[in-house]
């Protein structure tokens, strides 16, 4: 794991216009599958399928 940990603060310092990038790409790629969850999962929809029942 210390190979590795070198190896990306190695990275980071050459390229930290690159190391930026990566992380901002990461970080909407993960605001995107949220997006996409709450659109389309039906969690917007209303609960009254729950409150049928009692």
């Amino acid at each position: 794991m210390s190979k590795l940990s070198e190896f990306a603060s190695r990275f980071i310092d050459r390229h930290p216009i690159i190391a930026t990038i990566i992380v901002a790409l990461f970080v909407c790629a993960c605001l995107l599958v949220l997006f996409w969850f709450v659109v389309f999962s039906g969690l917007s929809s209303s609960a009254d399928f729950i409150y049928n029942h009692f």
